[in-house]
């Protein structure tokens, strides 16, 4: 059974904020951001296991160009995405 990967409008907007912070670095760079993400989230879709698994409910995928992660968690019908941060940043703070 495929798995969905569901992403929640709070999460929806830490992306919004990070694109907005790269854009004001460098024009399009915040739509570099974006495919970034998309693409993480099919790799995630396509091969959720293969990630690193954080503790017994989490695991994290690091974006290709950017230093920011995708913390999710595995259902039985659903892949949700809980957070996404920097990879630097809230190290305390990924799994709450």
């Amino acid at each position: 059974m495929k798995l969905i990967v569901q992403v929640p409008q709070e999460v929806l907007l830490e992306v919004n904020e990070a694109a907005s912070y790269y854009d004001a670095k460098q024009k399009g760079l915040g739509d570099k951001l974006y495919d970034d993400f998309e693409n993480t989230l099919y790799v995630i879709e396509k091969s959720p296991r293969s990630f690193q698994q954080i503790n017994k409910n989490f695991r994290h995928a690091l974006l290709t160009k950017f230093p920011h992660l995708v913390v999710f968690r595995i259902y039985s019908t659903q892949i949700l995405v809980n957070k996404f941060i920097h990879a630097k940043k809230h190290p305390l703070k990924r799994h709450k």
